[in-house]
């Protein structure tokens, strides 16, 4: 369980980090409240937003971290080298953005 919650960990500071390269504005903190929705037909729009790229990130996932590598530091290298322990690449393995 503990590699599970370390992989999820992983992607979701991998995404939070991308929202708030991109808006210094973007507080972490909001997704903690859920969805901001009045019905679950808003929901499900909202999701469907983003859908493609959540599809997109889990397969650039998958790639990065080979089948049965989730133990341990989640297929991500040494953490210490200040990139977050993904060795400086984004999913894409571009870098990601730079701020």
């Amino acid at each position: 369980m503990r590699d599970v919650r370390r992989a999820v960990s992983n992607i979701a500071e991998y995404v939070l980090s991308c929202c708030l390269s991109y808006d210094s504005s973007f507080r972490p903190e909001i997704v903690l409240h859920g969805i901001l929705a009045d019905t679950d037909e808003e929901e499900s729009a909202l999701r469907a937003r983003v859908r493609e790229a959540a599809e997109a990130l889990t397969v650039a996932v998958v790639e990065v971290v080979p089948a049965g590598d989730v133990g341990g530091d989640g297929g991500h290298g040494d953490e210490s080298d200040g990139n977050g322990g993904d060795g400086g690449g984004g999913a894409d393995g571009g870098g990601g953005a730079q701020g």
